[in-house]
């Protein structure tokens, strides 16, 4: 009886390090990679841009990205700023960016609504093979703020 149960525990631990070895080695490979501890992923840094030296790249044409879900989008946006919501990504990705020129700054705003959709976009650009990325350091309401252009 204690072999049978010894044997028991083995096959169940068995089984439990597979799966999380296979749970991890997804995480570590997969597109939508969860940060297991904080610092301890490859993820991409995107350094910040200040809103003043956003709004002179907007002035230059500079493609601005809407991380917010388009429900947020629709209600007002930076004028010219694409929608490409995380939870939408490869939907919008592919609709938004026909022939994408991968060298091309892009900033990536919506920490009104919330910063990780920023983050998650950005990296998902990345992965993309999208080099030049910033993340506006202020949100929309900051932009407003300033009398800088926006479109309902």
């Amino acid at each position: 009886m204690a072999t049978q149960t010894r044997t028991l525990i083995q096959r169940m631990l068995l089984i439990l390090a597979l799966g999380v070895s296979l749970g991890l080695l997804n995480n570590t490979k997969g597109p939508d990679k969860l940060e297991i501890v904080s610092g301890w992923s490859s993820k991409t840094h995107v350094p910040p841009i200040n809103i003043q030296e956003a709004r002179r790249k907007h002035l230059k044409g500079i493609l601005f990205v809407d991380a917010r879900p388009n429900s947020q989008y629709r209600l007002g946006h930076i004028a010219g700023a694409i929608n490409i919501p995380a939870d939408l990504f490869d939907f919008a990705y592919k609709m938004r960016f026909t022939n994408p020129r991968y060298q091309d700054e892009i900033i990536v705003y919506g920490k009104t609504f919330s910063r990780l959709y920023d983050e998650k976009v950005c990296r998902r650009l990345s992965s993309m093979g999208h080099e030049n990325l910033r993340i506006l350091s202020t949100g929309l309401s900051a932009w407003q703020a300033e009398g800088y252009p926006t479109e309902p």
